[in-house]
């Protein structure tokens, strides 16, 4: 009975371990799809604030000429001349006081009162100067299904005269849809923090307001981001589930959602799941069928064909996919147990071309012959805690003097028995692709200086450095006098042609590891940082206003600039961004309205602007 009983522990033991592992397998699938949701929803959203921005500009710009104009401005001719995206997408208007369209980039068709509309009444009431972003509605101008972003139009007295109207249509925040990410069934949609659905996308079908791919809008309680499972019986139109992430749109009342269809997901698990249910099977009736005619020697033999088995399943596993390198390390043990060195026994061709041999010379390598002349103790290390806890997988950058032909690779590391399972596959590209990204998203195009992303980012830690080491930080904030006047007499690409050369005048000016930041238009920034007086700052504001003295030789023409520049300084003008950006900021306006091509200190005790003459005396307003 000793062999029944054995079996019986035996199989009850594997069956376990093969739905612990499959159960393992699902949680850790639903996990990483989760999170990738969650990436996804913060990729949508990071994409979604410049597009929004982007609107707001346009009411903003159309706003501004519309003031400066006194009215004059015809937004027709500006359709006619390229200025707006296509009306499919964009319609912008200018709404009057008394809710008559003025001028449009469509033909209004009669009178169209439009003092009704929600948009409307809230600028109408509004106490403040903010971007409407209205529920997807019928226009009544472009009689399409749109989304209404609006803006109030001052009169000199500061009082209500009408509204600037851009009208986007639902599809334009939905476009970049991406099927080799969500797949066929995939979801994305804009969410208002007033739970009102804004668009929704379901693979190629764009829904309408009328008929949204979800049923209502989720709760999305803080944190701003996050992801969970929702039911679609509960709420998706297709009844089709789906794993949903979620993140807030930075500077507005939106959340982007990405959700991935779960058949998608679970399509290949559960073609794992059958086959290692089969594979369960199969193993158990070999159990059963061994047990009644085995021997010592046939329990010997099967143990060594289980071991051959599980090798082969190792390489299959690890091999998967033809672009990695698939390796086989075996431990090389003194007498004492200690571990120095590990044998090639195994390898693909790949594995073998990332380190410059033939998969015939480099079996039977062991890796201190392998890094010959070189230093291999953080791969040892690596195998070491790979040995011990039976895993072992990260991004690992490789040295200059290591045999493996690349920069970054992703490592993944199992223990089979007492060898050890590699798998090496080449994320050099990615890395670089993810760092150029990152340098594009923190780069002012024209100017090639950072931006105010990229301020908002470095700042913080710069403020926080200081403190910690009681050190002086100054922000200088410059804006050019005489700027409009090139854009407006020798047009845009003469002020762009100014801007580079300020931008280049400012970095000569400075110290080589001070920081020059664009924050746009006219604006620049300097940070100086480890300074030990607040006259340190001053120093560097005469010669920035000195690089300004000699006129601009542009294509257009010979322009003279000048610039006018306000300094607050950390701690005594405040001690977070947002305080030292006001008031350097207020300093420079102080300028700007007096006698302009100079700089001013922003007190702390008074809150007012000190000027700092180029005489060297100080006077307080």
């Amino acid at each position: 009975m000793l062999w029944p009983i054995a079996a019986i522990v035996i199989g009850a033991i594997v069956w376990q371990l093969v739905v612990l592992n499959l159960h393992h397998d699902k949680l850790l699938l639903e996990k990483q799809t989760r999170d990738k949701a969650e990436a996804l929803a913060n990729s949508y959203a990071f994409h979604l604030a410049p597009t929004l921005e982007e609107i707001d500009q346009i009411a903003l710009h159309v706003r501004y000429d519309w003031q400066l104009s006194e009215g004059r401005l015809s937004l027709e001719q500006a359709k006619r001349a390229g200025l707006f995206p296509p009306s499919s997408i964009f319609y912008v208007a200018v709404i009057d006081r008394n809710g008559m369209p003025v001028t449009g980039t469509l033909p209004t068709h009669g009178s169209v009162s439009l003092g009704d509309r929600e948009y409307f009444l809230f600028q109408k009431t509004a106490t403040q100067d903010l971007l409407y972003i209205g529920p997807p509605v019928i226009g009544r101008i472009s009689e399409r299904s749109t989304i209404l972003f609006s803006r109030r139009i001052f009169k000199p007295d500061g009082s209500f005269d009408g509204v600037v109207l851009v009208s986007v249509s639902p599809s334009y925040f939905t476009a970049d849809y991406n099927d080799s990410a969500l797949g066929i069934n995939g979801f994305v949609g804009v969410v208002g923090d007033d739970h009102v659905i804004r668009a929704t996308r379901t693979g190629q079908t764009v829904h309408p307001p009328t008929a949204q791919a979800l049923i209502s809008a989720p709760l999305f309680a803080p944190p701003a981001q996050g992801s969970a499972l929702l039911d679609g019986n509960e709420w998706f139109a297709d009844k089709r589930s789906r794993y949903v992430g979620w993140r807030a749109v930075n500077g507005y009342p939106l959340t982007a959602v990405v959700g991935l269809d779960t058949e998608a997901v679970l399509a290949p698990l559960r073609q794992h799941e059958a086959q290692v249910l089969s594979n369960s099977v199969w193993a158990t009736s070999a159990l059963a069928f061994f047990t009644l005619i085995a021997t010592a020697l046939s329990l010997r033999l099967a143990w060594r064909k289980h071991n051959m088995e599980l090798m082969q399943s190792t390489y299959r596993m690890a091999t998967e996919g033809g672009n990695e390198g698939f390796y086989i390390a075996r431990p090389i043990r003194l007498d004492d147990g200690s571990i120095p060195d590990f044998e090639v026994i195994d390898c693909n061709h790949r594995g073998a071309e990332f380190v410059r041999h033939r998969r015939e010379e480099l079996i039977g390598k062991t890796i201190l012959a392998l890094y010959a002349g070189a230093n291999p103790d953080r791969l040892i290390r690596i195998l070491h805690e790979a040995m011990q806890t039976g895993a072992f997988e990260g991004e690992v950058e490789v040295p200059s003097e290591s045999p493996v032909a690349t920069r970054w690779v992703h490592l993944k590391i199992l223990r089979s028995g007492d060898d050890l399972a590699l798998t090496l596959r080449d994320i050099s590209d990615t890395k670089a692709h993810v760092a150029d990204l990152e340098r594009r998203g923190n780069e002012d195009t024209l100017t090639g200086l950072p931006n105010r992303h990229w301020v908002q980012h470095y700042l913080p830690r710069a403020i926080e450095h200081a403190a910690a080491n009681h050190l002086m930080l100054a922000i200088l904030f410059i804006d050019l006098d005489g700027f409009k006047a090139v854009n407006d007499r020798m047009g845009h690409a003469a002020g762009d042609d100014v801007l580079r050369s300020a931008a280049r005048r400012i970095k000569d000016a400075v110290r080589p590891h001070d920081c020059v930041v664009r924050l746009g238009g006219d604006e620049f920034v300097v940070i100086l940082e480890t300074l030990t007086h607040a006259t340190d700052a001053a120093h560097v504001a005469e010669r920035i206003l000195y690089g300004f003295q000699d006129a601009f030789r542009l294509t257009a023409g010979i322009h003279s600039l000048g610039a006018s520049i306000g300094i607050s300084v950390f701690p005594d003008d405040g001690t977070d961004v947002d305080t030292l950006l006001q008031n350097a900021d207020i300093a420079m306006y102080s300028v700007k309205t007096s006698r302009k091509r100079n700089y001013r200190f922003m007190t702390n005790d008074s809150m007012n602007p000190c000027e700092v003459a180029w005489s060297k005396k100080l006077s307080c307003d």
